[in-house]
């Protein structure tokens, strides 16, 4: 073998120090990527170094010769060059990898998370685990796997895999799969399982399993109120759905023959109610609030005096009119449906930018003054062309125009909140020691109907409606939009724009290639 060629040894070394590189690059790439993987990602860089030194030492005088040459330091520099592009193309990959940014340009936010699904998400204090029981093909796995991948991407604390139930029947078998696309939380010793869920199936599956137990809100019934198990338009079977399918508990109360308001109860919804409270009623509806019960009240124009009494006693004047909103026309709707469109600074209205809807109102103001302990404030105003009309025979008559002096000017207020400190005037057990702080809360709508059958889909009806209930059972956390079925866009062709699609497509464009296609082919033949 000649002197210009290397001994076998010293192939075998340069083999070495090739396989020594490319194990370096593996263990930086991997040591970048992936931070759970240190202990690998050492070993490799380890092994990796110690091939590139026995390749060093073994061809040490060839690869000084070699580096001498001008040929190499060109190589060298062109090597180097592409050593550094394809650094920057990693580094780039990588920080692309650990700080993503997701960006929706869809124009109904299809693929962005509801405010409130983002809501429960990042304020995780727990790890929840989800798997998804999907067979490797079925349909609807890839729409399932970005779904919650945008959930993994809010949180840390959230994590999802796969398992096809037909390749682990063990696991399936374990969790108690029925059907295929089952998706099964678990959070701590809780598990809830979903069926095909939706966007807002999951959030109110992850509510569930991160509640230690469900609160309970107490419908009152006896008065004429709207009836849950009603599905006629003036019911409110919708809305009872919706607060059990969030999570709470729904039951009816009467009042009349229990003995007081049930200890499990969070909240009271008197929603409509055309007949007064019987004086036992009264007063344990009292008591449930001084005990620092809350109470949703949702009335309508000539609810019965005795409502109006008992408010004024929590600082809340119900009005005696309808309001009227000549702005309600630019949505469709007549003038006795008033529109909300901006609120007053509450949590419960915290970031809400909808538009609600109040059918035959009436308005509901904080009182001047509203006592000792009691904090009153406007949740909710109609626009400022809006009036409160109190000439009831006029609005019958079609002829109702505001009356200076005599009605009330715009804007309105159509809802009001309340807190109540209920160990104001009570006296301590003892001189240094100090009662608990506790408070009631009420919200008071001058509508009922906005949360029937037939408006609470209305724009932000619902959500106006849960943010409250939330915020009277304390779940501050829960206050946002919530999510909503997706809906198609489709485009909407008018006029000659179909015409226009037509002949440009399938008249046009194959005219030019055609025409195109035989000047080519005449232009041939001439040269020929």
């Amino acid at each position: 073998m000649g002197a210009g060629y290397p001994s076998r040894s010293q192939q075998v070394a340069a083999w070495l120090g090739l396989l020594g590189a490319v194990l370096v690059a593996v263990g930086l790439v991997v040591r970048l990527a992936y931070r759970t993987l240190v202990t690998s990602s050492v070993v490799l860089l380890i092994v990796g170094l110690v091939l590139l030194l026995i390749a060093l030492l073994v061809n040490f005088a060839r690869l000084r010769g070699w580096l001498g040459s001008r040929s190499t330091r060109y190589g060298f520099a062109a090597t180097l060059m592409i050593l550094v592009v394809l650094g920057i193309a990693v580094m780039v990959e990588v920080l692309s990898t650990k700080h993503t940014k997701r960006f929706d340009v869809t124009k109904t936010a299809r693929y962005t998370l509801a405010p409130q699904t983002q809501q429960v998400v990042r304020n995780l204090k727990q790890t929840v685990e989800v798997i998804a029981f999907y067979e490797e093909a079925q349909g609807g796995r890839l729409e399932m796997q970005n779904l919650l991948d945008r959930y993994a991407y809010l949180s840390e604390k959230f994590s999802f895999r796969f398992v096809d139930p037909d390749r682990s029947p063990r696991e399936a078998e374990k969790f108690g799969i029925k059907s295929y696309g089952t998706v099964v939380l678990k959070a701590g010793k809780k598990e809830e399982k979903l069926v095909a869920p939706r966007e807002q199936d999951l959030t109110n599956g992850l509510i569930k399993v991160l509640r230690e137990k469900n609160k309970t809100a107490y419908l009152l019934k006896g008065h004429g109120e709207k009836s849950s198990d009603n599905s006629a338009q003036d019911g409110y079977s919708q809305i009872a759905a919706t607060i059990r399918g969030s999570n709470y508990d729904l039951k009816d109360l009467v009042l009349l023959t229990a003995e007081k308001v049930p200890d499990d109860a969070t909240t009271v919804i008197i929603a409509g109610p055309r007949r007064e409270l019987h004086e036992k009623e009264l007063e344990r509806l009292t008591a449930f609030i001084a005990k620092g019960g809350n109470a949703l009240f949702l009335l309508d124009p000539d609810t019965p005096p005795g409502y109006a009494k008992l408010l004024d006693k929590y600082g809340v004047v119900l009005g005696n009119d309808i309001v009227l909103d000549k702005l309600s026309r630019l949505f469709g709707v007549d003038e006795v449906v008033p529109t909300v469109s901006s609120y007053e600074k509450h949590p419960i209205t915290d970031r809400f930018n909808v538009v609600t809807f109040f059918p035959l109102a009436t308005s509901v103001r904080p009182k001047e003054k509203p006592g000792l302990g009691i904090t009153v404030q406007t949740l909710a105003k109609t626009s400022p062309n809006s009036w409160g009309e109190t000439d009831r025979a006029k609005l019958d008559q079609g002829e109702a125009v505001f009356d200076q002096g005599k009605d009330i000017a715009g804007p309105v207020s159509v809802a009001v909140v309340a807190t109540v400190d209920v160990n104001q005037g009570q006296a301590s057990p003892s001189p240094t020691a100090q009662p608990e702080p506790k408070q009631a809360r009420l919200v008071v709508f001058g509508d009922s109907d906005f949360a029937s059958n037939n408006a609470v889909k209305l724009q932000g009806n619902s959500d106006l409606f849960m943010n409250t209930l939330s915020w009277l059972a304390q779940d501050e956390d829960l206050i946002a939009i919530r999510p909503k079925d997706i809906e198609g866009s489709p485009v909407l062709l008018s006029g000659a724009e179909p015409q226009a699609i037509f002949w440009l497509s399938v008249v046009l464009l194959p005219v030019i290639v055609l025409g195109f296609g035989v000047y080519k082919q005449v232009q041939r033949k001439r040269r020929g």
